[in-house]
């Protein structure tokens, strides 16, 4: 099974061993894979080497770590093209996961500083202020923070935005979102960030700051994002100028 006098790194031995447990059908899609130890002990090598395969197969989209529950086969990555403003739960709908939010925090407080100037509010003036982690089928997928002004905010309730912001926004408020402008950068997960996203401390994530305006222009919400970095990622199609 793993030939300790092949050329080949033991650990992408152990990797292509793995696969085929996928591609046999032995490991599942959504279950999860023996223990470290448990590999090691079958595969005679160390928890290490083991360790090492299961994170490159991590950060391939092949495998996902929930913290507290295990290894766990995935199918993809889920993937969002950068072309439009959409919502968390349309792109997780049409992966075919099923979304769900757990709602931090849904208060009316001062606008920082910081969250003035980006939404052209002056400092501390009212805004309405969620946190919230988005899940696809009970995976944690992102930790979210959203500011909207008050003015535009205050008819909307916790339950509006259970499903989708965006849609209690066009729908009950009858507003149109229009452009957004976003940056995204690589960074390293706090410990609250870990905890909430069931991940490892300082793993990966994706870091998203977002500024979102309506149609006629008004900025209308600011929205900090960090996405495990196993589980998401960004994409672009471009044409060669």
């Amino acid at each position: 099974m793993i030939d300790k006098q092949s050329s080949i790194p033991i650990y992408l031995q152990i990797q292509r061993y793995m696969k085929e447990q996928i591609t046999n059908g032995d490991w599942m899609i959504g279950s999860a894979i023996p223990s470290e130890r448990s590999l090691s002990q079958q595969l005679s090598v160390s928890r290490m080497t083991v360790r090492h395969a299961i994170q490159g197969l991590i950060e391939d989209g092949i495998l996902t770590t929930v913290r507290g529950r295990g290894t766990f086969v995935t199918d993809v990555k889920v993937e969002q093209q950068l072309l439009s403003v959409s919502s968390f739960t349309n792109i997780i709908q049409k992966k075919g996961k099923q979304p769900k939010t757990n709602m931090i925090a849904f208060s009316k407080r001062e606008a920082s500083k910081e969250e003035a100037a980006q939404l052209q509010l002056k400092e501390k003036d009212a805004v309405l202020w969620v946190e919230r982690v988005r899940l696809a089928d009970d995976v944690p997928m992102v930790y979210e923070t959203t500011t909207i002004p008050w003015t535009i905010a205050s008819p909307l309730t916790e339950k509006d935005i259970e499903h989708s912001l965006y849609e209690a926004i066009e729908k009950k408020l009858s507003l149109t979102i229009g452009k957004a402008k976003q940056s995204i950068e690589a960074a390293a997960s706090n410990k609250k960030i870990a905890d909430l996203l069931e991940i490892e401390q300082s793993a990966p994530i994706l870091k998203v700051e977002r500024l979102t305006h309506l149609d006629n222009g008004s900025p209308f919400e600011y929205v900090r994002s960090f996405y495990a970095g196993e589980r998401y990622k960004f994409y672009l199609e471009i044409d060669r100028s």
